[in-house]
């Protein structure tokens, strides 16, 4: 895959969590004044969930070994990148484990989704900024020279 079809494939997915935030922010219901976890919420929950862990396997997959190759991205980079994909797949089990256990408070769960979202949000904005640039990920054009003197 051509750096800038990777970069397309990567703000395509961010594109993708984007509106799975706002529909997850659109799916919190009010019962009482109390905020309450729908089955529609939860599903919208389970659904990002998937959509994030493929879209960080993806990012490892693909978009690291692209940067390490037109860029002076460092194995550090990918460790710290790795790193933090490792936290967020724990938050992620967590909240899944969560999402099914019906002794956890409606509120709990919802602290802890809005506090991904944001994460996810902030991650998702520098990565647009900083990484899925045309700086960063570009087609070279290897020009040959074809004078013979």
């Amino acid at each position: 895959m051509r750096p800038s079809e990777l970069r397309t494939r990567m703000l395509a997915e961010h594109d993708d969590l984007k509106q799975r935030i706002v529909s997850i922010r659109g799916a919190l219901t009010t019962r009482g004044g109390e905020l309450a976890l729908s089955a529609e919420l939860k599903a919208r929950i389970e659904r990002f969930s998937v959509a994030l862990t493929a879209h960080m396997a993806h990012e490892e997959a693909y978009l690291a070994p692209a940067l390490r190759q037109s860029t002076n991205w460092r194995d550090q980079n990918l460790n710290d990148l790795r790193a933090h994909h490792d936290a967020q797949r724990e938050k992620l089990r967590v909240l899944m484990l969560a999402l099914r256990d019906p002794e956890v408070p409606a509120e709990v769960i919802i602290h802890d989704v809005s506090m991904l979202l944001e994460e996810v949000e902030a991650d998702v904005a520098e990565e647009d900024a900083q990484v899925l640039t045309t700086r960063m990920l570009r087609d070279d054009v290897v020009s040959i020279d074809a004078s013979d003197g």
